[in-house]
């Protein structure tokens, strides 16, 4: 029996989501006794070593690539990989990760206008009202955030707080009409995945070199490494199923179904972390708004 290609997809996006929340998880670990940027290259790292000879391997001498697919994928690899990434990681070590990715969850509403207004894909009244309730439960998420264990948070640091889930769900949410541009070429997902993460990979070591701030050996302890290592591989896995989504299913599926990570997060965060990540009825509420957003709008493709 086939599969129908929006339920494969629908299957994808939800495994994704599970890889992602436990990335975000395995780096907020690593960083509560290291630098997001070491995490960041580490886990870049960790994606070539392993996507580099699966691809050979599996695609060797026929890529399937043009000129125009290697710029999308390029563009997908400095907003998404290299921007997103950078700004989610910053934003796991200075808010947790369960904040960071309910907050990063707003992304549909890049990701779906982006989507529109490029490949030409609809928006139902349905979709809208998933939409809305996602916002809605990043709202008050944000809220949450404006209160910490030592008391209410000053606007200033508030608002600074605010700019790294923001921001990563903005170039996140714009970085799937890249990849579906480049796929519409005919370019094998693993050679997609391949040429964004190198882009991303050398993009960030040059602006770190010359920023001073490239990690060296001693940098990192036996710790922490080893919780990058891991988020390396989570991550590589989340990148599979996340392009294998979006191969298969359109922009205004994939990306709210992913946002249902949050839960996943929340629920190990209550269960295996609670002395790292603070859980409150306004994390749980904000969650379950975003969930139920994404199950909205899958419930009416």
């Amino acid at each position: 029996m086939t599969v129908p290609a929006d339920l494969l997809g629908v299957v994808l996006a939800l495994l994704a989501a599970v890889m992602i929340a436990s990335t975000g998880l395995l780096v907020r670990l690593g960083t509560n006794e290291g630098r997001a940027f070491d995490a960041v290259v580490v886990v870049l790292l960790v994606n070539l070593v392993i996507l580099l000879p699966t691809t050979a391997l599996l695609h060797y001498p026929n890529f399937g690539i043009s000129p125009y697919a290697v710029t999308m994928f390029m563009l997908a690899g400095l907003v998404g990989t290299m921007l997103g990434r950078s700004l989610y990681f910053v934003s796991v070590s200075k808010i947790g990760a369960s904040r960071s990715d309910a907050i990063k969850a707003s992304q549909p509403l890049h990701a779906t206008f982006v989507a529109i207004l490029v490949l030409g894909e609809t928006l139902t009244v349905e979709h809208l009202i998933g939409i809305v309730a996602i916002t809605v439960g990043v709202g008050v998420v944000s809220l949450d955030l404006k209160s910490d264990k030592s008391g209410e948070v000053p606007m200033q640091r508030f608002l600074a707080y605010l700019v790294f889930p923001l921001g990563a769900a903005f170039f996140y949410g714009i970085e799937p009409t890249f990849a579906k541009l480049g796929f519409a070429e005919g370019t094998p997902l693993l050679v997609g995945l391949t040429i964004k993460t190198i882009v991303a990979f050398t993009a960030i070591v040059v602006v770190l070199y010359r920023r001073g701030e490239l990690p060296t050996r001693t940098d990192f302890t036996r710790k922490n490494v080893y919780w990058y290592l891991a988020a390396g591989v989570t991550n590589t896995t989340f990148l599979g199923l996340y392009y294998g989504a979006l191969e298969v299913a359109p922009v205004n599926i994939v990306i709210p179904l992913m946002q249902t990570s949050p839960f996943f997060v929340v629920l190990i965060s209550y269960l295996a972390l609670p002395k790292l990540e603070r859980v409150t009825w306004r994390l749980v509420g904000g969650t379950i708004a975003v969930i139920t957003g994404a199950v909205v709008i899958v419930a009416f493709v």
